[in-house]
Protein backbone atom coordinates (compact mmCIF):
# COMPACT_ATOMS: atom_id res chain seq x y z
CA UNK A 1 0.00 0.00 0.00
CA UNK A 2 2.64 2.46 0.74
CA UNK A 3 4.32 1.82 -2.81
CA UNK A 4 1.06 2.59 -4.39
CA UNK A 5 0.87 5.68 -2.26
CA UNK A 6 3.88 6.54 -3.17
CA UNK A 7 3.88 6.15 -6.91
CA UNK A 8 0.29 8.05 -6.92
CA UNK A 9 1.35 11.06 -4.44
CA UNK A 10 4.95 11.32 -6.26
CA UNK A 11 5.14 9.85 -9.46
CA UNK A 12 1.96 10.56 -10.72
CA UNK A 13 0.55 13.75 -9.08
CA UNK A 14 3.52 15.30 -7.99
CA UNK A 15 1.69 16.62 -4.72
CA UNK A 16 4.63 15.53 -2.22
CA UNK A 17 8.69 14.61 -2.42
CA UNK A 18 10.11 11.12 -1.81
CA UNK A 19 11.28 12.60 1.54
CA UNK A 20 7.91 13.95 2.26
CA UNK A 21 6.33 10.43 1.94
CA UNK A 22 8.59 8.63 4.15
CA UNK A 23 7.87 11.03 6.60
CA UNK A 24 4.50 11.01 6.45
CA UNK A 25 4.89 6.80 6.42
CA UNK A 26 6.85 7.42 9.72
CA UNK A 27 3.86 9.42 10.75
CA UNK A 28 0.83 7.46 9.63
CA UNK A 29 2.09 4.24 11.32
CA UNK A 30 2.81 6.06 14.70
CA UNK A 31 -0.62 7.48 14.57
CA UNK A 32 -3.89 4.86 14.90
CA UNK A 33 -6.05 3.63 12.25
CA UNK A 34 -4.87 2.32 8.90
CA UNK A 35 -1.87 3.91 7.02
CA UNK A 36 -3.42 4.76 3.94
CA UNK A 37 -6.27 6.80 5.77
CA UNK A 38 -3.79 8.45 7.54
CA UNK A 39 -1.43 9.15 4.45
CA UNK A 40 -4.45 10.51 2.42
CA UNK A 41 -5.24 12.79 5.69
CA UNK A 42 -1.88 14.39 5.47
CA UNK A 43 -2.02 14.79 2.13
CA UNK A 44 -5.09 16.58 2.08
CA UNK A 45 -3.88 19.06 4.52
CA UNK A 46 -0.51 19.62 3.16
CA UNK A 47 -1.82 20.47 0.11
CA UNK A 48 -4.81 23.13 1.21
CA UNK A 49 -6.41 22.82 4.56
CA UNK A 50 -8.55 20.92 7.03
CA UNK A 51 -11.47 20.26 4.57
CA UNK A 52 -8.91 19.40 2.31
CA UNK A 53 -7.87 16.59 4.81
CA UNK A 54 -11.71 15.88 5.59
CA UNK A 55 -12.33 14.97 1.68
CA UNK A 56 -9.34 13.31 1.48
CA UNK A 57 -10.20 11.00 4.92
CA UNK A 58 -13.91 10.83 3.30
CA UNK A 59 -12.44 9.87 -0.37
CA UNK A 60 -10.51 6.88 1.13
CA UNK A 61 -13.58 5.75 3.25
CA UNK A 62 -16.43 5.65 1.44
CA UNK A 63 -15.55 3.22 -0.93
CA UNK A 64 -15.07 0.78 1.48
CA UNK A 65 -18.06 1.76 3.34
CA UNK A 66 -20.38 1.62 0.21
CA UNK A 67 -18.93 -2.20 -0.75
CA UNK A 68 -19.94 -3.40 2.83
CA UNK A 69 -22.96 -1.52 2.98
CA UNK A 70 -23.79 -3.49 0.11
CA UNK A 71 -22.98 -6.67 0.59
CA UNK A 72 -24.60 -6.80 4.11
CA UNK A 73 -28.18 -5.78 2.34
CA UNK A 74 -26.82 -8.57 0.33
CA UNK A 75 -26.18 -11.05 3.25
CA UNK A 76 -29.71 -9.73 4.76
CA UNK A 77 -31.86 -10.26 2.37
CA UNK A 78 -30.34 -13.91 1.95
CA UNK A 79 -31.28 -14.27 5.62
CA UNK A 80 -34.94 -14.19 4.56
CA UNK A 81 -34.80 -16.97 2.28
CA UNK A 82 -33.22 -19.63 4.63
CA UNK A 83 -34.36 -23.14 4.75
CA UNK A 84 -34.80 -24.94 7.98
Amino acid sequence: MIALIENTFVEKKQWISHDKVMNITAIAESATGPIAINCATYVGYKQKDFVRALVATIGMIRPSFCIIFAISRFMNHLNRFEIN
